[in-house]
C-alpha cells in the first residue's frame, strides 16, 4: 500500500512550533501549506467533497480532551473502552465507514500537541484507581495509517507503558509497522489489525493494506514481543462468505502464535440511514447495503437477529478453537445477542475487562 501524501496542508497558529508540525514540514517540504488562526474555520471546506477534505491535512491543537469512553449506545452491552483522538479522519476509503455521516470537518486531522495527551492520560489513571483501563487510537482514525511522519507510537508507547493498569490498543488496516519495530518499552501496548476476506478488501477498503500485507506485520510485531488483538468488524455478508472468513481465520494461525492475542472482537456490517446514502452516492458499486437489514432501537440497521446469532457463533467457534486465551467478545451488539451467542449463563459483565 502506498503513504499518504497531502495536497495541501493548513496549520494552526498554536501548532506552528510543535515537534510534530516540523517533522511534517520536513516530510512534505514541497506540498503548499498555508498558517491559519483557527483550524475549526476553515471556510474552503463548505463546498468541498469529502474525498477532496481527505487529501487535506490540517494540524492544529486539540482544545479540549483527547479521552473519552468508546460511543456506545444504552442499547449495547458496553466493553468499557476509552478513545483518544490524536487524529481525525482517514486517508483509507472504506466503504462503510462511519465517518463519512458524523465528520463536520472534512479535513484529516493530526493533533500536535502530544505533551498534553500524555498529561491527560496522567491524569486519567490516576483518577481511576484499581480499574483496568483499555485506551485505543483507532476510533476515528487509523491509528498507524499517518504513523511514518506523525511518529505517534514513538511519542506515546514507551511513556504509557509506565501504567500497569493501561493497556494501549493501536488499531490499523496498514501495515505501517516500522516504528513499532524500533521502540523497547512496549509492555503495555496492543498492535491491532481489522480483518476481511481479500474479496471485501478489494471492494469496499480501498487504499488499505492488503489481508496477507497485515497478517505479515502482524507476524513481525508478535517476533518483537508484542501482544496482539484482531477485529472482524464489520463482518460482510455475501455467498460463499463462510469459506472465506473459515480461510481468513485459518491464515491467521499460520501467520502469529494464539497464546500472544489478547482480544477478539466480531461485530456485523451496521449503517444508519444517512451513512446508507452516503455509500450509495460515493461508492455506487458497492452492494453491501442491499441485504435483509432489519433497522434497531439505536437507529442502526443491521443484519436479522438470526442471522447476526448464527455469524457470530461460527466466527467464535473457529476462533476459540484455536485461540484459547483470547477474549472473543461482540461489538455493538444487545444483551440478548450476547445471551443468544454465549449461553444464558455466560458470566458476561465480569469478563468484558479482563486482558
Amino acid at each position: 500500500m502506498k503513504p499518504f501524501v497531502p495536497e495541501y496542508i493548513f496549520i494552526e497558529n498554536a501548532s506552528i512550533n510543535d515537534p510534530l508540525t516540523e517533522r511534517v514540514l520536513d516530510r512534505f517540504h514541497r506540498i503548499p501549506y498555508e498558517i491559519i488562526s483557527d483550524g475549526n474555520n476553515i471556510k474552503i471546506f463548505k463546498n468541498s467533497s469529502f474525498a477532496e477534505g481527505k487529501r487535506t491535512l490540517l494540524l492544529k491543537r486539540c482544545r479540549g480532551q483527547f479521552i473519552e469512553r468508546c460511543p456506545g449506545t444504552r442499547f449495547s452491552l458496553c466493553c468499557n473502552y476509552y478513545v483518544a483522538h490524536l487524529a481525525i479522519n482517514c486517508h483509507f476509503e472504506c466503504t462503510y465507514c462511519c465517518l463519512q455521516s458524523y465528520l463536520s470537518n472534512q479535513a484529516l486531522i493530526v493533533h500536535t500537541n502530544i505533551s498534553d495527551f500524555l498529561a491527560e492520560v496522567d491524569t486519567f489513571v490516576s483518577a481511576h484507581p484499581g480499574e483496568n483501563i483499555r485506551l485505543g487510537t483507532g476510533e476515528l482514525a487509523d491509528s498507524l495509517a499517518l504513523d511514518e511522519f506523525t511518529e505517534f507510537s514513538k511519542e506515546i508507547i514507551p511513556p504509557l507503558s509506565n501504567y500497569s493498569n493501561l493497556l494501549l490498543e493501536l488499531k490499523t488496516k496498514s501495515n505501517f509497522i516500522a516504528n513499532l519495530l524500533s521502540i523497547k518499552e512496549k509492555e503495555r501496548c496492543v498492535i491491532a489489525w481489522s480483518l476481511n476476506p481479500q474479496h471485501i478488501i478489494d471492494t469496499e477498503e480501498y487504499k488499505t493494506a492488503s489481508l496477507i500485507e497485515r497478517l505479515e506485520a502482524a507476524r513481525k510485531c508478535d517476533k518483537a514481543g508484542y501482544k496482539l488483538a484482531f477485529h472482524f468488524d464489520p463482518i460482510i455478508l455475501f455467498d460463499g462468505w463462510e469459506n472465506e472468513y473459515q480461510q481468513v481465520v485459518n491464515l491467521l494461525f499460520e501467520y502469529v502464535n494464539p497464546d500472544n492475542i489478547l482480544w477478539i472482537s466480531l461485530g456485523g456490517l451496521r449503517f444508519t440511514q444517512a451513512g446508507k446514502n452516503i455509500i450509495q452516492k460515493r461508492f455506487p458499486k458497492s452492494s453491501i447495503i442491499y441485504g435483509e437489514f432489519v433497522q434497531c432501537p439505536d437507529g442502526k440497521y443491521r443484519y436479522l437477529q438470526q442471522v447476526r446469532t448464527e455469524v457470530y457463533r461460527t466466527m467464535h467457534s473457529w476462533l476459540s478453537e484455536r485461540a484459547h486465551r483470547a477474549f472473543i467478545y461482540l461489538c455493538m451488539e444487545t444483551p440478548a445477542m450476547w445471551k443468544r451467542v454465549y449461553g444464558e449463563n455466560s458470566r458476561i459483565a465480569g469478563e468484558i475487562q479482563r486482558f
